[in-house]
């Protein structure tokens, strides 16, 4: 289990360290390994979590990850929690003595510890959040829908997304149980047809559900998709308009989304005094 220690400019302290962990151990119990995400700790004030009896650090990135060792690796054991490229896999594996997050075959190969692993061969992927009580029912009408379609599901992950109350085109309306759906998908038109028929009714359970779908990770939803999760969208088209009007700041994504064939009259006129 994973524990983010601090973020911030705050500095740590061991009496708070100490009552977050004790508070956590008692929690779960003394047969799990709480491991306490360092990414946000700077690099002189790990001594404190030693002090307030930390055990176990996991780290995002291998060079933050080696100069910290480099200065207290004696403190802890060490786990790597980030994404793991695989030319990496080497140095995390001499520094390391597990990995939480193996995402590739190739990878897999040149780790030498044990790994938490998810297999990621090739395909396309599409998050559609659903609220927590609607979790059950959400996958087994999605197994049922994949089953019927005949899609290759590579692998599937739960996750817990928080609402967002900053973002102006928030993905997570409530606090959603995030679903990851890697399908397995061969780069020719007609999988590619049918992997997009099959994202798109996965977004159709989720709306069922009241739930949503990640805006940016695919181009598959259907219009009446995307304004029933962003209703919100056409006023952003305008206001970046307006904020934008020689449109300097463009993505593939905005492009796509822009177009005047997919969202013909979807765009309100420019506002004349706009303000996000």
């Amino acid at each position: 289990m994973a524990a983010r220690a601090a973020r911030g400019s705050l500095p740590l302290s061991v009496s708070t360290v100490r009552a977050n962990s004790e508070r956590i151990r008692a929690e779960v119990g003394p047969d799990v390994t709480v491991v306490a995400a360092t990414k946000y700790v700077p690099l002189g004030e790990l001594p404190v979590l030693a002090e307030a009896g930390i055990e176990v650090v996991g780290e995002n990135r291998l060079q933050d990850l080696i100069a910290k060792q480099r200065l207290h690796e004696p403190l802890f054991r060490w786990h790597f929690i980030g994404h793991l490229q695989s030319r990496k896999a080497r140095d995390v594996s001499a520094l390391c003595e597990l990995c939480h997050s193996l995402s590739s075959a190739s990878a897999a190969r040149r780790l030498t510890i044990p790994a938490l692993v998810e297999v990621n061969l090739s395909g396309e992927e599409s998050k559609s959040g659903v609220a927590p009580e609607a979790l059950a029912g959400f996958l087994a009408e999605a197994g049922r829908f994949l089953r019927d379609s005949r899609t290759q599901v590579v692998y599937g992950t739960i996750r817990v997304v928080e609402r967002d109350e900053e973002s102006f085109l928030a993905w997570a309306r409530q606090s959603y149980a995030c679903i990851v759906f890697n399908l397995h998908c061969a780069h020719d038109p007609a999988h590619l047809q049918r992997v997009a028929a099959a994202l798109r009714g996965l977004i159709d359970l989720a709306i069922g559900l009241g739930g949503s779908y990640y805006l940016t990770y695919h181009r598959y939803a259907r219009r009446d998709q995307l304004l029933a999760c962003y209703p919100q969208f056409p006023v952003f088209l305008a206001r970046k308009l307006g904020h934008d009007p020689e449109e300097r700041f463009q993505s593939d994504w905005y492009r796509h989304h822009r177009s005047a064939e997919r969202f013909r009259g979807l765009t309100p006129g420019r506002p004349r005094s706009p303000a996000c």
